[in-house]
């Protein structure tokens, strides 16, 4: 299963790990998935620099 997220800021993120639903969620993962839950944080690429 991948989900693809986009978050204002890691603050926001963070939040969202730390609410009661998101933690529901986590613990179900772990029970339904076939590998344990992984998260991978990207960072928006730098524009393009004009010449």
């Amino acid at each position: 299963m991948t989900l693809v997220e986009e978050w204002t800021n890691s603050a926001a993120l963070d939040h969202h790990f730390s609410l009661p639903h998101f933690q529901h969620v986590a613990a179900v993962l772990v029970e339904i998935l076939a590998e344990p839950f992984s998260l991978r944080r990207f960072a928006d690429a730098p524009e393009a620099i004009s010449e």
